[in-house]
């Protein structure tokens, strides 16, 4: 589902904007990957759900990790840390995926 979500063309264009995770020498959960969150954050979008009617079973997190990405820019549970990493990123992922403003 993932992969339907977030094409890898669509993919391509914001692994490139993703900088590279900082380390953590005191261990902790392990991040979700970037793409599960994007697609998260799409499923949202396209459903129109709340933010915590999220499904946890479809593998993208949960609503709350999903949100906190789309309003910080995709923060440190994903890898993605900057507002400007999420002003550059929502022209292109918005073209290609087809959420013009009607």
């Amino acid at each position: 589902m993932v992969e339907k979500l977030v094409p890898d063309g669509l993919w391509a264009l914001v692994f490139l904007l993703i900088p590279p995770r900082p380390p953590r020498p005191r261990g902790g959960r392990p991040p979700l990957h970037p793409r599960r969150v994007l697609a998260g954050i799409l499923y949202i979008l396209r459903c129109g759900l709340p933010w915590r009617q999220l499904p946890t079973a479809l593998g993208f997190g949960s609503g709350i990790t999903c949100e906190r990405a789309s309003i910080a820019g995709m923060p440190r549970a994903s890898g993605l840390s900057s507002s400007s990493t999420c002003s550059t990123m929502r022209p292109c992922t918005i073209n290609s995926i087809g959420l013009e403003r009607r």
